[in-house]
């Protein structure tokens, strides 16, 4: 205590009540409070079947909508609790993923919560896309967690040995107001409502809707009008709308008004927020990142200065590439940002910290905010006159990489693989790509950047070409990351072109266009001939000690498969296959007894031997003969994703998807003869026609799972069951975000279906150490009596 009568506090842990300011801080407005309340804070009439909504994911971001659709057709719903770390842990034991985001994990205990309060049935939708609020955008996908884990909460509640309670996942797209009103009704009218009740609540849905959007749009403007003529600091908190949750937000927007400052959401850029998206390198394609995106766009133009907090979930897939595009705007327009990552470890103190010194250094901040520096990274586009390039790949697979350079001639392109890839591959990558980015990307940038710097090409000549999904999937974001690492290394003027798994591809190539009407034919027989040999090959070299016939049978092989390519005689893989068969039959078997292994998992990793760290190889040296279901399948799916979307209300049954059916029915055709010789390999183990395979495939999951590998490894598994192999290991990169849903995530309806199988999953990242790959590989031959020599090494990363 001072004379004057001030009193100065020492060691004080609550600034609400001792503070050393000489006047006492005026609390400032917080939108996230206001949000909350605007959400959940409806009346809900008691009666009627009680369907739970569990208080998660996008749940945050439609439940206006869903509470005025179920209360319009009688139906009673019924939230779970909020969140807490006693709710939470209600349901850890479900969890099957460990490295999954922390919305997700926490999803399990709002379900359990549910089924506690004894609710006559669960509603999360399955949503793939949100309603489209920027016109500019690619897309309004949800990523795979938020549309996806509704499947895995119903398998693993089914499995946690509780009262079966039926779990609801409708297929939903909020983009399109007649498929969208088709799913409802087939829903609500399928629990009793009547068309009539259902056609009013369906209206009352969809303003309800849309006033909750128009009200917090119009408060975000109240509180930035009011702050700014008041003079007071104001920060904008950008981040998924399930981060409003108490437990998952840590107190960010409570601790920010306390210290008096204005807090406002990235909701702020649906107010006519100007720009487009070519400030970031970044594909516009997940609707709740695009809205920080274009926040960060408004924030960063603002004349006043204001803060910039983004919220990211650890593991977070879409958040892997936005944060680095949000941080490098920040940095070129001189906007105060600070990431704050979240999850189940809440660190108030720590975060508390940074939040003041975000705050005190925005005291300092003047000026406009103008965006200064070059744009985000971009590299030169492929035109006519780059038609004559030679166009880098990078590798893929040992089969099928090789037949390359002969699809690429015949479509009219000059392309070349780059080297496999190897560890400096990984060291470059990591250059480019923060920890979060999944490890197929790592590699291909590295792998890109390496060989442009090796001195081995005219890059005055050359381009580089790479694979898009243009999915919900990271995968068509690689791009982003290659275009960024080029024109950081000097590379700008090097075009890149997208090939499109779809047809369809997001970048600029008004030069590049492939003869698919020549390609496509000789590219589907040369992919389903590898497939054969790669059969052929694993069964056989487990069988024969050393293998050495084995591998000079499979690469004479792919050489001619090649060499028949590039002659135009594709037609000839037939014969060529014949003899293939036969000289495989004629290798001796000098092991009898070889156990059988499957491998599934995310493409590339499954198909790569890097990126899976040589464990193909390494089985095969153990006298275990791999099974690798074959890559044709991948493309072969587009037969049943099409007619399922639009089945399920996904999607409309369009001229497109028509014509996709009907190439890919074109490709099954092509491929039949090859498969029909087949018959005739001494090992042979069929492929399950991809409708079949759909079928077993959908007594697991929805079809409608069509990121990643979709459903796929679902039918892979059940095929692989069906023939007696019940060994199977799933590869996929550490923090995959699909894998967390139609891999991980199924294991518990797979062994509903198939209670034999054993399912080993390995995750791959640059700091896999491989031993600990070798370690679990051992558990499983040991698990299934197989002798494991221990000679053989694994090919390693690390």
């Amino acid at each position: 205590k001072f004379p004057n009568g001030r009193v100065c506090y020492s060691g004080n842990k609550c600034e609400k009540i001792f503070t050393n300011n000489a006047e006492r801080q005026k609390r400032g407005e917080n939108i996230f409070e206001y949000k909350r309340g605007l959400i959940f804070n409806r009346p809900v009439k008691p009666g009627g079947l009680r369907i739970g909504i569990p208080r998660v994911l996008d749940i945050y971001e439609n439940y206006p909508f869903w509470h005025a659709l179920l209360t319009g057709c009688g139906f009673e719903p019924m939230l779970s609790g909020e969140s807490s770390h006693e709710l939470y842990q209600k349901g850890l034991g479900a969890i099957l993923s460990d490295n999954i985001c922390f919305p997700a994990k926490l999803a399990h205990g709002h379900v359990a919560d549910l089924a506690e309060k004894g609710v006559d049935r669960i509603l999360l939708p399955m949503v793939v896309y949100e309603k489209k609020e920027f016109s500019d955008s690619s897309n309004s996908f949800n990523c795979p967690i938020v549309t996806g884990y509704g499947e895995v909460l119903r398998s693993t509640l089914a499995n946690a040995g509780r009262e079966p309670v039926p779990f609801d996942t409708p297929t939903v797209n909020f983009d399109d107001l007649k498929l969208l009103k088709k799913t409802c009704r087939k829903y609500c009218v399928g629990l009793g409502a009547s068309r009539a009740a259902f056609s009013k609540a369906f209206e009352a849905a969809l303003r309800a809707q849309g006033e909750f959007k128009e009200s917090t749009v119009r408060r975000n403007r109240e509180i930035l009008e009011k702050s700014e003529g008041g003079g007071r600091l104001a920060v904008l908190v950008a981040s998924h709308p399930y981060h409003i949750d108490n437990m998952i937000h840590q107190q960010v927007s409570q601790t920010l008004a306390d210290f008096g400052v204005d807090v406002v959401n990235e909701e702020t850029a649906l107010d006519g927020a100007d720009g487009g998206f070519d400030e970031y390198c970044t594909i516009s394609q997940w609707q709740y990142p695009n809205r920080v995106l274009k926040a960060a766009q408004w924030a960063a133009r603002r004349q006043r200065k204001i803060g910039f907090i983004q919220l990211n979930s650890f593991g977070c897939g879409p958040d892997s590439f936005i944060m680095d595009e949000v941080a490098g705007l920040a940095k070129r327009s001189g906007m105060p940002y600070l990431l704050v990552r979240v999850d189940e470890a809440s660190s108030p103190g720590s975060i508390r910290l940074r939040l003041r010194s975000l705050v005190e250094s925005l005291k300092l901040k003047a000026g406009s905010g103008a965006i200064s520096g070059a744009p985000a990274a971009r590299v030169a586009e492929f035109g006519k006159a780059d038609a004559a390039r030679k166009i880098l790949v990078p590798w893929f697979s040992d089969f099928h990489s090789p037949l390359v350079p002969a699809i690429g001639q015949l479509a009219g392109y000059d392309f070349e693989n780059l080297p496999r890839p190897d560890r400096e591959s990984v060291d470059c990558g990591l250059k480019y790509a923060n920890n979060e980015i999944c490890y197929p990307a790592t590699i291909v940038v590295g792998d890109i950047i390496k060989g442009l710097k090796s001195g081995r090409y005219d890059i005055s000549s050359i381009a580089v070409g790479m694979t898009q999904t243009g999915g919900q999937c990271r995968a068509t974001n690689y791009l982003s990351l290659i275009k960024r690492a080029m024109a950081n290394e000097g590379f700008s003027h090097v075009p890149v072109v997208a090939i499109g798994t779809a047809g369809i591809t997001e970048n600029a190539q008004s030069g590049f266009k492939l003869n698919w009407a020549r390609a496509g034919l000789p590219a589907l027989r040369g992919i389903a001939f590898a497939d054969a040999i790669s059969q052929m090959y694993y069964a056989t070299a487990a069988r024969e000690k050393g293998g050495k016939r084995s591998a000079e049978l499979r690469d004479n092989y792919i050489a001619g498969c090649v060499a028949l390519m590039k002659a135009g005689k594709s037609g000839r893989l037939v014969r060529l296959l014949k003899k293939a068969v036969a000289d495989f039959n004629d290798v001796p078997a000098d092991v009898s007894g070889v156990p059988a292994v499957g491998v599934v998992g995310e493409i590339y990793i499954k198909y790569n031997s890097f990126g899976h760290y040589g464990i193909v190889d390494w089985l095969v040296g153990n006298n275990v003969e791999v099974v690798v279901p074959p890559l044709m399948e991948f493309f072969l799916h587009t037969i049943v994703n099409t007619a399922a979307r639009a089945r399920e209300f996904v999607a409309r049954a369009d001229i497109g998807s028509r014509l996709a059916n009907v190439g890919a029915r074109a490709m099954e055709a092509a491929t039949r003869k090859l498969n029909d010789v087949m018959e005739k390999f001494r090992y042979f183990r069929p492929t399950p026609h991809i409708v079949e395979a759909a079928s077993m495939a959908s007594e697991i999951m929805s079809l409608n799972h069509q990121y990643g590998e979709g459903w796929l490894i679902s039918a892979e598994v059940a095929s692989l069951s069906r023939q007696g192999v019940n060994e199977i290991v799933c590869v996929q990169p550490f923090g995959c975000i699909a894998n967390h849903v139609v891999g991980k995530g199924m294991e518990a309806q797979i062994k509903h279906h198939y209670p034999d199988v054993n399912m080993l999953f390995l995750d791959f990242d640059p700091g896999t150490a491989a031993v600990n790959i070798q370690n679990r590989l051992h558990f499983l031959v040991q698990n299934s009596s197989i002798a494991v020599n221990t000679t053989p090494q694994m090919r390693m990363s690390g």
